[in-house]
């Protein structure tokens, strides 16, 4: 079974913060997790080459939590999978 995108994201940022998955929930703070925003470009890289990805990061800059980021790998996803406008 392949994991879902959050799934994905918990995993990269509880490596980055090198923490238990198990500890990584959505509503963790990310401060919590001893990622201030020296870690924070670092997982914003994990993500970007794990995913595929190249995400806004002015927008993730403000993320203050592990769903922050959940929230804006996804609306990235989205946005690259849908087909493009006729």
């Amino acid at each position: 079974m392949t994991p879902s995108l959050d799934q994905r994201v918990i995993s990269i940022i509880s490596r980055a913060a090198m923490v238990p998955e198990a500890c990584v929930r959505p509503e963790t703070p990310l401060l919590s997790l001893g990622i201030g925003s020296l870690e924070q470009i670092e997982c914003v890289f994990a993500v970007e080459d794990a995913l595929k990805v190249e995400l806004d990061a002015p927008e993730l800059w403000q993320a203050r939590t592990v769903q922050d980021v959940i929230d804006a790998v996804t609306k990235v996803v989205s946005s690259r999978d849908q087909p493009p406008s006729t």
